[in-house]
């Protein structure tokens, strides 16, 4: 395979092996898709459970149904209807869905934007965090060391919660109509992730046919 191509794979499960080592960017795409395993570029996934327990030397993009991601990368953009992160990210964060966990373990280095209808914070942002959320919760040992930037229908930051920096409330309807769009992408994710699926796929075999492994679980 050429330095830079993209290895593609698709199928009912999907998956990059605790032991594989992948040295190029990575695109899964299917219902059931486990990434466990080593790439050291960009992973992109699409499909309607998605589980990322290995590392990534690149970026994260992913979208799908139910979304967990354990694993190390540099950034990430992920969108789902139930998104869990419990992952040291190195940079930025874009995330948004029905329900969004940034759990205790998460560590990320930079800043954090969130889009949701329901989001918690457990875990520690090392800038700022800017949210728009029907409900937005930090939770005990949650830790922003920048600035809290926000607004939702309902807040709650427990006494347990550390924010260094500023908190700025935003009271505006058009941003809280965005966390409501969220919401209904947690309603509407299969569809949604069924055309990115056709789309980028067709895409990729009409612009990139010579730089693509195409490997097919049955």
């Amino acid at each position: 395979i050429p330095a830079g191509a993209l290895v593609f794979r698709s199928g009912e499960k999907v998956m990059v092996a605790e032991k594989e080592v992948v040295n190029e960017s990575v695109l899964l795409m299917g219902e059931d898709i486990q990434m466990l395993g080593t790439v050291k570029g960009n992973l992109i996934a699409f499909g309607g459970r998605i589980l990322v327990e290995g590392k990534v030397g690149g970026a994260i993009i992913a979208g799908g149904g139910d979304l967990t991601i354990l694993g190390q990368c540099h950034s990430a953009v992920i969108g789902g209807g139930r998104v869990i992160i419990n992952s040291t990210i190195k940079s930025d964060l874009i995330v948004g869905g029905g329900k969004v966990i940034i759990d205790d373990g998460a560590q990320i280095g930079k800043d954090v934007f969130l889009g949701c209808g329901e989001g918690e914070l457990a875990g520690k942002i090392w800038e700022d965090l800017r949210a728009a959320a029907g409900t937005l919760k930090l939770l005990p040992g949650a830790y922003i060391k920048g600035n809290l930037k926000y607004s939702s229908g309902r807040t709650e930051i427990d006494a347990g919660a550390t924010i260094k920096g500023n908190i700025h409330i935003i009271d505006h309807p058009e941003t809280r109509k965005a966390a409501g769009y969220f919401l209904a992408f947690a309603v509407t994710k299969e569809i949604i992730a069924t055309i990115a699926l056709i789309i980028i796929g067709l895409l990729m075999l009409r612009y990139f046919p010579n730089q693509v492994r195409m490997v097919t679980n049955r």
